[in-house]
């Protein structure tokens, strides 16, 4: 079973301590990532898929403080309180 969350905080948690993110491709999850850019979406219950990212960041260390400092700037830009508050304010159209 896959369940649903919305955007994990978790991840934004990782990516506002400048983390690459590993992370299923599932709603909510998928829009915190820009593949190969700050991080990697694996199918879900995929073992094997997430191996292989981990791998690739054990093959490829000088990448996790490039990719980390891509997936800070992303969340600044994305998921920033206020920019997050501004879109709930239009919605609720207040």
């Amino acid at each position: 079973t896959c369940y649903r969350e919305g955007t994990p905080r978790v991840i934004l948690e990782a990516m506002a301590m400048a983390r690459p993110v590993i992370t299923t491709d599932m709603p909510g999850c998928r829009t915190t990532v820009v593949e190969g850019v700050t991080g990697f979406l694996i199918p879900p219950h995929n073992v094997d898929a997430l191996t292989e990212k981990m791998s690739w960041f054990i093959e490829h260390p000088e990448q996790i403080p490039v990719m980390g400092n891509a997936s800070y700037l992303f969340c600044r830009k994305n998921f920033d309180v206020q920019i997050v508050n501004k879109q709930m304010l239009t919605i609720m159209e207040l």
